[in-house]
């Protein structure tokens, strides 16, 4: 009977440390001037597409965003944890500002942006947002999330302010 819930206590003990192992750590935020690699469809997002970059360029590591169009913001990160072949899927999620964006050609309203990824464990992974047209220039707080199953495991807010 001991053995038996030693074995238990075990399984339980092991299950609870792997989940607690997957981790993300921010290791870079602010301002960027990535240039992407690749862009791919996606119906979802805010413009229709995704664009993929390979390499992280942090012009300034800042939380304070100017509100101006075309400047690109984001952060860099690294997923710590146990996966699949060393790949694991994360949401990179962006919650907009209160309101949202108003797209005036089709007149649908992003609250949030939300993207499945595959990403490299224990590699450097980005993601960013640039500020294209006017009716993305939206002052406020903008929060960038990496989840797993539901879970925040990293967050970072910015501020965009009009300067």
């Amino acid at each position: 009977m001991k053995q038996i819930l030693f074995i238990m206590i075990g399984v339980i003990m092991s299950t609870g440390c792997s989940k607690q192992m997957n981790k993300v750590e921010i290791l870079s935020y602010g301002i960027t001037d990535n240039i992407p690699d690749e862009t791919v469809a996606r119906p979802d997002a805010v413009h229709g597409e995704d664009d993929i970059y390979d390499g992280w360029n942090l012009l300034e590591s800042t939380s304070e965003i100017p509100l101006e169009e075309n400047i690109q913001f984001g952060i860099e990160y690294v997923f710590r944890g146990e996966a699949d072949n060393g790949i694991a899927t994360v949401e990179e999620v962006i919650i907009f500002p209160e309101g949202g964006l108003t797209d005036p050609e089709s007149g649908r309203t992003y609250s949030t942006d939300i993207a499945d990824m595959e990403i490299q464990v224990n590699e450097p992974n980005n993601f960013c947002y640039r500020l294209e047209t006017d009716w993305e220039t939206i002052p406020g707080i903008w929060v960038f999330q990496v989840r797993r199953e539901g879970v925040v495991l990293a967050e970072q807010k910015f501020k965009i302010v009009d300067k």
